[in-house]
């Protein structure tokens, strides 16, 4: 299993925070981590690589996420195979103690 992490950063950032954090570098080439740059200027989606390729800008059309109530709502059932992301809509309701809003 992986993190998927996005990121909302000017790529000249990202790039130089990779550059001076050898544990981010270790995470990252390693394919421990895997991380997606949001461009918050132009909206573009630059990828990390590993194996000396670095970052990329993403050129595949991007999908809409499918949207549900909650986590479990989505990973009910598929816990033996990869599943996709999926946005999780905020709380409306309150969670405590093992109960559910």
């Amino acid at each position: 299993m992986r993190l998927q992490l996005f990121v909302e950063a000017p790529p000249g950032i990202a790039v130089e925070i990779y550059k001076r954090q050898p544990p981010i570098q270790q995470l990252l080439n390693n394919e421990w981590v895997l991380l997606t740059v949001i461009d918050p200027d132009t909206g573009d989606f630059i990828q990390f690589f590993p194996n000396g390729v670095g970052f990329s800008k993403w050129e595949k059309p991007i999908k809409p996420l499918p949207v549900v109530n909650e986590s479990f709502e989505w990973y009910k059932g598929h816990y033996m195979y990869f599943l996709p992301p999926c946005f999780i809509k905020e709380p409306t309701g309150r969670y405590d103690q093992g109960g559910r809003a």
